[in-house]
């Protein structure tokens, strides 16, 4: 039972037991583990991931547990998820356009060529993409269908930006400019 004391909430437990068969001492060995079991359990539950997320852990989508350990599983999700959420309106159109025409060009998928005059400070440079990344989720979060009901969007924990730097200051302006091109293609 928990008893309201003035510094919160108190487990007490009152033990009764057959006196002529137990003496006092065995019950008060047994009582003393229970209550280090019980304190190592809600220590093991405080821990950060302990025991998993589960489906009340992603209230606006129903989901199961053995869903949900498939995600986990999955390679981009490995450091855990943050949120699995239905798609909004707009993303349900945007991925309906995208898988109706998988081979032809994806309109959504964005590439921005720059020229930028000056040093360019490129750890400054990660560091701020990875800052974004994690101040928005929704710039973390991939598409899955589902074998039943709508698709959702996975929010993973991290996701790890796929970084490729090419220096094409050496090539003359024409194949500077060809390279690019070829890059940006692929």
């Amino acid at each position: 039972m928990t008893e309201d004391r003035p510094e919160g909430p108190v487990l007490s437990a009152t033990w009764v037991y057959a006196g002529g068969l137990l003496e006092q001492d065995d019950v008060q060995e047994i009582a003393e583990g229970w209550f280090r079991a019980l304190g190592d359990l809600a220590d093991h539950a405080g821990r950060p991931g302990a025991g998993g997320r589960t489906p009340s852990d992603f209230p606006l989508v129903t989901v199961d547990q053995k869903e949900i350990e498939t995600y986990e599983r999955e390679a981009a999700y490995t450091s855990g998820l943050t949120d699995i959420l239905p798609l909004t309106p707009l993303q349900r159109g945007l991925l309906f356009q995208a898988e109706f025409d998988r081979h032809g060009m994806d309109a959504y998928t964005l590439q921005v060529l720059m020229d930028i005059a000056g040093p360019l400070d490129k750890a400054a440079l990660r560091a701020a993409v990875a800052t974004l990344l994690v101040r928005n989720n929704a710039l973390r979060a991939g598409f899955r269908d589902r074998d039943a009901g709508d698709p959702v969007q996975l929010i993973p924990d991290e996701v790890e930006l796929p970084w490729h730097e090419v220096d094409l200051t050496g090539l003359a302006e024409d194949l500077r400019e060809a390279e690019a091109a070829r890059l940006t293609d692929e």
